[in-house]
């Protein structure tokens, strides 16, 4: 072999490696690309629609306890937590408790918004006699509820009976 087919062998060596090397980098860039797009996606849907019915739900269950559509209610609000299933999101990412808080409060974050947000419910639903409530406690214990929810939902999904626990201890109860 005459020293130039061994340079040109080397260099095909060469650019084989880096074509190796620049491919495994831009797939490792386009995954972290995807992944992202699908968590945005993801925040994007939960700040939507989602927040708002869960927040309208929870204020469903804290007005009308009694109420002969509560028990719907509640896994209805339920259903809506489903999306930390991780549906759209690999694994080994997770939503921290402060983008599922922020979903949870959606148009509720203030005490102000939370006394407008009932007022509503009892004008709309118009289904009974709504429960005489202290919203300023009921505010609070509304964010209670949502920060252990959110808390139990950064780590894992969370069970209907737990769900249904902390809306006995945050939503119905005094």
């Amino acid at each position: 072999m005459d020293n130039e087919s061994i340079f040109k062998e080397e260099l095909e060596k060469i650019k084989a490696e880096l074509k190796k090397e620049l491919t495994k980098e831009l797939d490792k860039k386009i995954k972290r690309a995807i992944r992202k797009f699908n968590k945005d996606r993801l925040l994007l849907e939960l700040y939507g629609t989602n927040n708002i019915s869960f927040m309208l739900y929870c204020m469903h269950i804290i007005v009308y306890p009694g109420n002969e559509n509560f028990a719907k209610w509640i896994y209805k609000a339920y259903s809506l937590t489903e999306w930390e299933n991780r549906r759209f999101l690999e694994p080994d990412q997770k939503l921290t408790v402060r983008e599922i808080l922020k979903s949870f409060f959606g148009e509720c974050n203030t005490l102000d918004d939370f006394e407008w947000q009932i007022d509503s419910e009892i004008s709309i639903m118009k289904c009974g006699n709504p429960k005489i409530i202290n919203t300023e406690r009921k505010f609070r214990d509304y964010r209670l509820f949502c920060k252990e929810l959110a808390e139990i939902l950064s780590k894992k999904p969370v069970e209907y009976s737990v769900f249904i626990s902390l809306v006995d201890k945050y939503l119905v109860n005094p």
